[in-house]
């Protein structure tokens, strides 16, 4: 037999060989199936169309000022997503010609196969719930990439169903479109329409009221000027004509009382029968003396003539005292006349005053009404110009390509079915063959035994801390002058410059199990000890969950650590100098309520490799209880030290070199803080702070 069959019985090849005839039985199967599936399963053919949001326009040549908008304002392409697939627009659709027939069509096709449908394909009817979730599970929406463009698809077993359906929906949202648009427009128009109608009953109400108004002050216009005024006027040329006439008739009386020649008077002159006598007089005068030289003094003739000039000249003198007398009645005539119209005239003038103010009251209607018809001329121009933005509107959403008739199946596809297919038969194939190769239960696995901590940790220094609420800077300083504290921090730094770190900087984690242990007053003391003795030291404060160095030191840095993990800042720019010489401290900054994102990031990494240029790097941890921090970066530390709060805490010890045990770090020993009476300290303080001041 074949020496496959020998194998072990954990090798997955082995076990494959040996049900080699049940896998290539499932293999084939599955493989069957999936090419049946391909044969039976109905195509599908998927025709898209596509439109653009754009900017509106008007469809004019020189559009009207009031279409101008805002230039770079985006369209909206997500609402015009939601309008597209919305209830609304796909009701529309119903009521395209053809829409129903296609729906029916291609669901009498689909219930071929079983299954597939339900219900029967004639409640298909235009506006019923029906068709509408039939068309909803059938078209399809999406956006081209980043682009403005909308993608409309309609899914069919029909190449012409989908193509046909596909542009229906196109049409009608870009239909509907314009017509809101042009809707808008309409409403504008008709608000117009309303307001010109307003305006032009408005407009006859005042030209109503100041024909009234002038019907009742008697202030109709005449000829040429208010009737008051050429009643006025009237008046005045009366009492001329009358002062005139009764001039005239006064220089006759006057004329003839005075005895002088009245025959030579304009009015006796001007008398006609004055004048038709004093011709004939003239003519007989003629005949008279061509008489007296040809027929002699005494002829018969020439007295008759004679006679007849006695007679005219005795009527001529009648006719001009008719003169006269007619004179003095005119005189009296006009004396009268001109006395009345001078009364006339004191009334129409007193009517003209009292119409001036009535026309002053006149006109400001008419200036109402002249404003009404400026304002009626402008609504009329906005309406033409609304109505003709109606009829060219072109809307934001355009065409960019109708729906062409799909030439290749969309689903089932041959290689995806058939690649799919060969990769579940393996699959299947493979699951079963295992599975009955087993006979036998597997033991359980091994346990990984837990590791365990080192036989002993080694006690590095016994380090005072002054309990209480002394001031923490003061109480630094103070430490650098008790002995005992001098002594414990040369053997911790004894021990840290032990550490083989070659071609780099230490870099040394201070830890305790639970706050409060004094592990910050630690590090801080050991990194002012270490830079008196000459080494570069940086102090990272890496308690980002309850920050407290910078608050307690009292300085300031432009960056912390947050902006240095998180790249935002450099770490040259969150150093702050602490005052001592070769000293340097990257503060946490504002507390977080979860770090462990930074503390895994690339960020500290890349402070690590910028800190190589310092002796001694000092990192301060949140407690080990508290949150899982402190783990992650005891990984990546040269050396871990335990600070312990006395001497008492040896099973937290054992708990917190256990848990490094567990991830790899490097235990270098534990640290027992011995908190004393602030009076232990006291005297260093005061010391400390005359030498501060």
């Amino acid at each position: 037999m074949n020496g496959m069959d020998d194998a072990p019985a954990g090798n997955p090849l082995a076990a494959i060989w040996r049900q080699r005839i049940v896998f290539a039985a499932v293999f084939c199967g599955v493989l069957g199936f999936v090419v049946i599936l391909l044969l039976v399963l109905p195509s599908r053919f998927i025709a898209t169309g596509s439109v653009i949001v754009a900017e509106p326009e008007t469809g004019l040549s020189l559009p009207p000022a009031g279409w101008a908008q805002k230039v770079g304002d985006p369209a909206d392409l997500e609402s015009q997503l939601l309008v597209v697939r919305s209830p609304r627009i796909l009701r529309l659709v119903m009521q395209a010609p053809g829409v129903v027939d296609f729906a029916q069509a291609e669901c009498r096709q689909s219930l071929r196969i079983p299954l597939l449908t339900t219900g029967s394909c004639d409640d298909l009817t235009a506006g019923a719930p029906e068709l509408l979730d039939y068309l909803q599970s059938h078209y399809s929406f999406g956006g081209a990439g980043r682009s403005r463009v909308i993608s409309i698809s309609y899914t069919s077993a029909s190449p012409d169903t989908a193509q046909n359906m596909a542009n229906a929906l196109i049409t009608t949202f870009l239909e509907d479109h314009r017509r809101s648009l042009a809707g808008s427009r309409a409403v504008a128009a008709q608000g117009i329409a309303e307001e010109m109608a307003r305006l032009d009953a408005d407009i006859r109400k005042t030209d109503g009221a100041v024909r009234a108004y002038r019907s009742t002050k008697g202030l109709t216009s005449g000829a040429t000027a208010p009737l008051t005024a050429e009643r006025l006027s009237g008046i005045g040329q009366q009492l001329s004509n009358a002062e005139a006439l009764r001039d005239s008739a006064a220089a006759i009386l006057l004329t003839a009382k005075a005895g002088g020649n009245v025959a030579a008077l304009p009015a006796v002159l001007e008398s006609r029968a004055v004048a038709d006598i004093k011709q004939r007089l003239a003519s007989v005068n003629e005949q008279a003396n061509a008489a007296a030289i040809v027929l002699g003094p005494r002829h018969p003739r020439l007295r008759v003539l004679q006679e007849q000039v006695r007679s005219l000249q005795h009527r001529l003198d009648v006719e001009i005292g008719n003169v006269v007398i007619s004179a003095q009645k005119q005189l009296d005539a006009a004396t009268a006349t001109a006395a009345s119209l001078r009364a006339q005239m004191e009334t129409a003038k007193t009517d003209v005053s009292v119409a001036t103010t009535d026309e002053g009251a006149i006109e400001q209607l008419v200036r109402d009404a002249g404003i009404k018809r400026q304002q009626y001329a402008e609504l009329y121009e906005k309406r033409k110009t609304l109505e003709s933005e109606e009829r060219a509107v072109l809307g934001s959403t355009r065409l960019v390509n109708l729906a062409e008739k799909p030439l290749k199946r969309f689903f089932p596809k041959t290689l995806p079915f058939a690649a799919g297919g060969t990769m579940l038969g393996l699959m299947a194939a493979t699951g079963i063959a295992l599975l009955r190769d087993r006979r036998v239960v597997l033991p359980p696995p091994a346990q990984t035994p837990e590791p365990t901590p080192p036989a002993e940790i080694p006690l590095l220094a016994r380090l005072p801390i002054a309990a209480g609420e002394t001031d923490f800077a003061f109480a630094l300083a103070a430490v650098e002058q008790n002995a005992q504290a001098i002594s414990a921090l040369q053997s911790l730094h004894a021990a840290i410059l032990a550490i083989e770190a070659p071609g780099r900087q230490r870099s040394v984690l201070m830890l305790s199990a639970f706050p409060g242990e004094g592990k910050t007053f630690a590090v801080m003391a050991l990194a002012r000890f270490a830079a008196r003795e000459g080494s570069r030291v940086l102090v990272v404060e890496c308690n980002m969950r309850a920050p407290f160095l910078q608050a307690a030191l009292g300085l300031r840095a432009p960056a912390d650590l947050q902006g240095v993990l998180s790249r935002q800042a450099r770490p040259r720019f969150a150093l702050a100098r602490s005052g001592v010489s070769r000293l340097d401290i990257i503060f946490a900054g504002k507390a977080l309520t979860d770090p462990t994102d930074l503390l895994l990031g690339q960020g500290f990494k890349d402070l690590l490799e910028w800190a190589k240029s310092y002796d001694l790097v000092l990192f301060d941890s949140p407690a080990l209880n508290a949150a899982m921090d402190a783990g992650l970066l005891a990984r990546q530390m040269d050396g871990v030290v335990i600070g312990a709060r006395d001497a008492k805490n040896n099973e937290a010890v054992a708990m917190v070199s256990r848990s490094l045990a567990n991830l790899g770090a490097r235990t270098i020993g534990v640290v027992h803080m011995e908190h004393q009476p602030a009076s232990f300290l006291e005297g260093h303080i005061q010391a400390a702070s005359r030498g501060a001041r």
